[in-house]
């Protein structure tokens, strides 16, 4: 009966073994088929079951071989699929950016920044700081973008990428971005697509009076985005800056009829009317509501209603979480606009003071240096 139970289970195992030969091939276990290799012949049915017991080891081996490379080549696959997805929300981002189409850059940035792959270097980085600057910028001045912004910023070199570029430039004020016009130049010929640079160009020359300069910039701009509404309201203030109000006018009807119910045409349109619906407030963006308030302070300083002037500015400055480059744009326009005591009266309120302290006579910003004088 013993010998019958040993037979049986010898059987078995040599079924098995030529189950694995038919599976894997003779050649992986080719050495285990001759006993004088792996064991002496003893006669002893103990020794003589070694044989299969080994065959069994090394094939819980390569099964977990097995198992270790379908598991690399899964997630290699898995990997690429996220970065084709990835590379398609980025594709996106930078369309939606030089339309000028923040809304949907919010959108669309938040799922490229969930699939984010920690493994390597993420090679959609600086977009990602331009976008963010962007929407800090025009649409939300959110002070947590800026101080997430700023250290990274901080660390780049001369030799930046354009969207490092832009994105440093998009964290300044006007006055600060003039010394950038270089670098912005530069930006604008690595992205022939985007009007960004050429309108932060614009921007900065107009901060610093040269109307012809800011005006050839804008203009190229414009070329490259004609329908980028973003891009219109900058036009349009800059040709009621110059006085030109029936052209601010004809880009209004133009905002209006690519998007009336764009925020930014809202704008335009509430500064062309000099209206100031309340419900703008809850409607607008941050940095577009903050723009309208700055036009009303223009509005009622030209009637020499200056107290009423210092609220307009507050409400503004308000909007945008008293953040510095803002409030110095606002400053210098009114400067520019032939205002410099209402800036003065403005920047050494109470309210200013406490929200602004004073930087110990470091004159690092045109605030300090109007408190100053």
């Amino acid at each position: 009966m013993g010998n019958m139970n040993i037979k049986s289970t010898e059987a078995r195992e040599e079924g098995f073994d030529a189950q694995t030969e038919a599976l894997f091939g003779s050649s992986l276990f080719g050495p285990m088929n001759d006993p004088d290799v792996l064991w002496e012949e003893s006669g002893n049915r103990r020794g003589k079951r070694r044989r299969p017991i080994v065959r069994r080891l090394a094939l819980a081996g390569s099964l977990s071989l097995f198992a270790v490379l379908a598991w690399w080549v899964i997630d290699a696959g898995l990997d690429r699929s996220v970065q084709q997805k990835r590379a398609g929300l980025a594709e996106e981002i930078e369309l939606y950016l030089n339309q000028g189409d923040l809304q949907r850059v919010t959108r669309f940035m938040t799922e490229l920044q969930s699939t984010r792959v920690a493994s390597r270097k993420d090679p959609h980085s600086d977009l990602i700081l331009r976008a963010d600057a962007m929407l800090f910028r025009y649409l939300d001045a959110d002070p947590q973008r800026r101080q997430r912004l700023q250290p990274l910023l901080d660390r780049s070199d001369p030799q930046s990428s354009a969207d490092r570029v832009l994105a440093t430039a998009l964290l300044c004020s006007r006055a600060q971005r003039l010394a950038m016009v270089d670098a912005l130049q530069k930006a604008e010929q690595a992205q022939v697509r985007n009007p960004t640079a050429a309108y932060l160009i614009g921007t900065a020359l107009q901060q610093a009076g040269d109307a012809d300069g800011a005006a050839r910039a804008f203009a190229r701009a414009s070329d490259r985005g004609p329908d980028n509404l973003l891009l219109l309201a900058g036009l349009a203030n800059f040709e009621h800056w110059l006085g030109r109000d029936d052209q601010s006018q004809i880009i209004a009807e133009q905002m209006r009829d690519e998007d009336p119910k764009s925020p930014w045409t809202q704008m335009v349109s509430s500064q062309l009317t000099g209206e100031m619906k309340e419900e703008l407030h809850d409607v607008l963006p941050p940095v577009a509501y903050a723009e309208l308030c700055l036009g009303q302070a223009l509005r009622v300083l030209k009637k020499g209603q200056g107290e009423d002037a210092s609220s307009w500015l507050d409400r503004a400055a308000e909007a945008v979480h008293w953040q510095i480059p803002f409030l110095s744009d606002y400053a210098d326009r009114l400067e520019q606009a032939g205002y410099r005591d209402a800036v003065k009266s403005w920047t050494r309120s109470e309210k200013f003071r406490d929200k602004i302290p004073t930087t110990g006579g470091k004159k690092d910003n045109i605030l300090a240096m109007h408190r100053e004088e």
